[in-house]
């Protein structure tokens, strides 16, 4: 498991990280102090999948031939009071 930057919440959607290259067979968000949204590049305080505070998102295991979840393309909406904490997997 790798971890990256975590995410202080300031009221706007992020993108887990700019590096395209970054691909992931599973995905852990986890929602300190307050809750947060995840999704696509829509993801407002609004839309998105909603994760309680204190509450972890695990994006399911993908295999190798599935191809991996792109990190650059997975956007958050984290509130003002709530940090993200971002875990992966790669291999």
């Amino acid at each position: 498991m790798k971890p990256l930057a975590d995410i202080s919440g300031d009221n706007a959607a992020h993108f887990l990280t700019t590096d395209a290259t970054l691909e992931a067979t599973a995905v852990y968000l986890g929602a300190v102090a307050g809750p947060m949204r995840v999704g696509d590049s829509t993801v407002s305080s609004t839309k998105g999948v909603q994760v309680a505070t204190g509450g972890l998102l695990v994006m399911p295991p993908k295999r190798p031939d599935q191809g991996g979840y792109k990190l650059s393309r997975i956007k958050v909406y984290v509130p003002t009071g709530t940090t993200l904490t971002i875990s992966y997997d790669s291999d």
